[in-house]
């Protein structure tokens, strides 16, 4: 596994690795989100302004999470940014497609009403 992320830094870059990693930092928030939610954690995010702000970036960061997951299949995509043909790097393409589906789908928790551990219930 180290070795197939060493050759994945070294091929697509610390720019698709960066994009990547931050879906999957906000999907972790997400997750802790969700955690709090169904009350799985004894914590009490809206006592501590550190959990808030733990919140709102992850709010934040799911928001704009699908177009860094499109931009980490734009490079992906590019021709400058392998020497290789696409279909002989089956991991990268799993990695990214695998990024692309959380990113969508963080973002569909993020807007369909999960952050109410965030916010509370509105009405």
């Amino acid at each position: 596994m180290y070795r197939q992320l060493k050759i994945l830094l070294q091929r697509e870059g610390w720019q698709f690795l960066l994009a990547c990693a931050l879906v999957y930092l906000g999907f972790s928030v997400q997750l802790l989100g969700i955690c709090l939610a169904i009350g799985l954690l004894p914590l009490r995010p809206s006592a501590s302004p550190f959990w808030r702000t733990v919140g709102e970036f992850g709010f934040n960061l799911t928001t704009i999470s699908p177009l860094l997951a499109l931009f980490a299949l734009h490079i992906l995509r590019s021709a400058v940014a392998y020497e290789s043909a696409p279909g002989k790097r089956p991991f990268a393409w799993r990695f990214v497609l695998a990024t692309l589906a959380v990113s969508f789908l963080e973002f569909w928790w993020s807007w369909n009403g999960h952050p109410v551990w965030l916010r509370g219930f509105v009405g």
